[in-house]
């Protein structure tokens, strides 16, 4: 169970950083927020540790957020030194 699981928990960065690399997500609070904004997000990502208060702020958007990746492996996906939000984006 445990291999599923950690299969599929790679899979799915690895869709991460395709998305990334079409130009289907972004990172930074500024930037996600913007994509917030224009009602272009599909699905928010926060990191584990990401504050509360940064998290809060987003979530008002009412988009579907999840935080299960850790901020080192968002940063990885993303190509970021610092990647605690990610939004993918309606492709």
């Amino acid at each position: 169970m445990e291999l599923t699981r950690d299969g599929l928990h790679q899979r799915a960065l690895q869709a991460i950083g395709l998305a990334r690399k079409a130009g289907d997500a972004v990172s930074g609070f500024e930037k996600v927020e913007e994509a917030l904004m224009s009602d272009s997000v599909l699905l928010l990502l926060h990191a584990q540790d990401a504050g509360a208060d940064g998290v809060a702020k987003l979530r008002k958007f009412g988009v579907l957020a999840r935080d299960c990746f850790l901020r080192d492996e968002l940063s990885r996906m993303m190509g970021s030194a610092n990647a605690v939000h990610v939004a993918l984006l309606r492709g």
